[in-house]
């Protein structure tokens, strides 16, 4: 199969004061396309960090990132802002809509990002609809996100994730802010939307029962990999 991202020996030092403090120590994964990896350890881990990494969101002190055969931290940050927006979909543990827009704007955002001149509106809007119908919200879309519950919430932006048809889904403890009957909701919608539209997935949680629900399991400790 087809390495979809990759990183070779990536380091991140973070200065605490005057003292360096080391969340990624000489970290190196490959990620093929299609796959469901979850990355999976203990607080301060640098499982969140990995994730920010390889998803172009944050530059590693030492090492590189790849995106197919695209050293991505060597790439301008308008080329990195585009990569994200057409090829990247996230889903993180805070909900980050927009509490201003309704539901069916929420979920159109990635689309003014990839083609801010596009012409295909009423194929994006078709989309979106066909998405929130997909997780159960087609009855919601004017509503703002502070008139949703929290699972509604996140089911807004699982569908904002997988507007633009993105190849890798990176999810961040997506139920982390849930009950587990929502969170398990969540993580039904999850696994069956990347699979059925074989997304590469992966997903960063402290959970051994989640984990093992992916194809393969990355144990990190202390900033590394475990072997």
């Amino acid at each position: 199969m087809e390495v979809i991202v990759k990183a070779e020996g990536i380091t991140k030092t973070y200065l605490m004061g005057k003292r360096p403090l080391t969340v990624l120590d000489g970290v190196s994964v490959s990620i093929q396309s299609g796959e469901a990896v979850a990355i999976i350890g203990p607080s301060g881990a640098g499982k969140s960090t990995l994730l920010h990494a390889l998803g172009g969101l944050d530059q590693p002190t030492m090492g590189k990132v790849w995106f197919r055969d695209r050293p991505i931290y060597s790439l301008t940050a308008q080329e990195r802002t585009m990569i994200r927006a057409r090829h990247v979909g996230f889903v993180f543990q805070s909900y980050y809509l927009l509490p201003e827009l309704d539901v069916m704007e929420n979920v159109l955002l990635p689309t003014m990002t990839a083609w801010p001149m596009s012409r295909n509106r009423d194929a994006h809007r078709r989309r979106a609809e066909q998405l929130l119908d997909t997780v159960g919200l087609s009855g919601r879309l004017r509503h703002t996100p502070l008139e949703l519950s929290g699972g509604e919430q996140q089911r807004v932006a699982l569908a904002r994730a997988l507007m633009n048809e993105p190849e890798l889904i990176l999810a961040d403890e997506p139920t982390g802010n849930l009950d587990s009957v929502t969170g398990e909701h969540i993580l039904k919608c999850l696994f069956e939307l990347t699979r059925e539209r074989r997304h590469t997935l992966i997903l960063v949680t402290h959970n051994n029962e989640i984990a093992a629900r992916c194809d393969r399991i990355i144990r990190m400790k202390d900033g590394r990999v475990e072997v």
